[in-house]
């Protein structure tokens, strides 16, 4: 009897404290609708990085696959005036693209439907919704 509970209380330990690890070290980032509808132009990337609560990367859950849109060229024409870093989490890809001067110049985002190697098929399934802002937008 001792030795089950010691097994089982081992065992709840390990874990309690594999939670508590992932839980106390995961980033708490505020990636959502409702900070990427703060960030406006002319903001810096310290701004928007303060606005999401991380730098650009993906948050996950799982490995985010960007697709290409139809709409490649207008994509390139703001890429080559205004660099874009991305901000993935959950569903949402938000990119916001910065000027010379560092600071922010566009910004869109898009829904994911999937976050896996399989909907990198070309095709635009991948994205429910895409909404641009150009700085008279923003």
């Amino acid at each position: 009897m001792r030795r089950t509970i010691l097994i089982v209380g081992t065992f709840t330990s390990i874990l309690i404290s594999v939670y508590l690890h992932y839980s106390l070290t995961t980033p708490r980032h505020r990636i959502t609708e409702d900070s990427f509808a703060k960030i406006g132009a002319g903001m810096t990337e310290q701004e928007v990085e303060a606005i999401f609560g991380a730098p650009a990367g993906d948050y996950g859950p799982g490995k985010a696959y960007r697709i290409p849109r139809v709409s490649g060229a207008l994509e390139f024409v703001k890429e080559a005036v205004a660099p874009a870093k991305e901000w993935l989490a959950g569903e949402f890809a938000f990119r916001v693209g910065f000027a010379s001067d560092g600071r922010v110049r566009w910004k869109n985002t898009s829904v994911l439907s999937a976050r896996s190697p399989s909907t990198a098929s070309g095709d635009e399934s991948g994205f429910n919704v895409d909404r641009s802002q150009e700085p008279d937008d923003l």
